[in-house]
């Protein structure tokens, strides 16, 4: 009981503190995909699209109020007190996913807001290990009963599929780095085929149209959206500097921002974050903490929100 109530207290210093001395002063928003829902998804996995609508009346509110910047500029703000004159927002969208080309390049050009893409380059290069969710999500969506690594799951109702959806994604973050791919096929290998793979994310045809606008900066996702804090440390060097270096050879343009995939505090370590310092990016951006606040100094740890239709 005393160390609960210790907790709580603690916790109500840290929020007094901030509130009165050191007050978020930007948020750099983390977002997906844009679109309308698609009524076929499982909700686990369509809260990660945002419609429209919802951008639109987000950033009608806000307008007044802040400051739409680019990455280059967050990075500015955090390196520079004496530049934090407003609060600002910036847009971020990870993995590379086609509608940020056909439903968030539009929304941003009408708006004149700037934005940021994180690309994966396994799957820009349309490598067969696209995005595992995307698999586990249709997999689970089409089937009441599953039988996975010897365990039975059943998912009869939306529910039941969320949750099981829920127990096999943290089964296949804990595979090893090394042999990822086998070892993901062997565990879904009844329920897998290659004709079955969804085409989501963008080629690099597309990626150019996108950065052809000045208001698209393109970043690091790494090469194959792995944990990071799983990768050994010889590998995280690939992980990290291979996609800096195809996104620069492709595209023409530096590459110094880079986003952790998953991004939460189990998956990225100061290890990753000195692996990037040592890729030569300049920014290294999580998916959590809330907003950036004036005693937040560490450029490869800057926080993120996930917006979300809830936001």
């Amino acid at each position: 009981m005393f160390r609960k109530v210790r907790r709580i207290g603690k916790q109500w210093a840290v929020n007094a503190y901030n509130a009165c001395f050191n007050r978020a002063y930007g948020q750099v928003l983390m977002l997906h995909r844009v679109g309308p829902k698609e009524p076929d998804r499982l909700p686990c996995l369509d809260e990660l699209r945002v419609d429209v609508d919802r951008l639109q009346r987000f950033v009608d509110a806000k307008r007044a109020d802040y400051d739409f910047v680019t990455l280059g500029e967050v990075y500015e703000r955090i390196s520079h007190p004496t530049k934090r004159v407003r609060p600002f927002i910036c847009f971020t969208l990870d993995d590379g996913y086609r509608d940020n080309l056909t439903e968030g390049l539009p929304f941003f050009e009408q708006n004149a807001i700037p934005f940021a893409v994180f690309l994966t380059t396994d799957f820009i290069n349309r490598h067969p290990a696209f995005n595992y969710p995307f698999i586990m999500e249709r997999v689970v969506r089409d089937h009441d009963e599953l039988w996975v690594d010897g365990q039975q799951y059943i998912c009869q109702t939306i529910e039941q599929k969320n949750a099981v959806f829920a127990q096999l994604k943290d089964k296949v973050l804990r595979l090893p780095y090394e042999g990822f791919e086998q070892s993901f096929e062997t565990l879904f290998a009844n329920y897998v085929s290659d004709e079955k793979r969804e085409d989501l994310t963008m080629d690099w045809d597309e990626v150019r149209q996108l950065v052809a606008s000045p208001l698209c900066t393109i970043g690091s996702h790494t090469v194959t959206h792995c944990r990071l804090s799983n990768v050994p440390k010889e590998k995280l060097a690939h992980e990290l500097g291979e996609s800096k270096r195809q996104i620069e050879e492709k595209l023409g343009k530096s590459c110094d921002y880079v986003s952790y995939p998953y991004g939460w505090t189990t998956d990225v370590n100061a290890e990753v974050f000195d692996a990037a310092r040592q890729a030569g990016y300049k920014m290294g951006l999580v998916s959590h903490g809330g907003g950036i606040r004036k005693n937040d100094a560490d450029l490869f740890g800057v926080k993120r929100i996930m917006f979300t239709e809830n936001e």
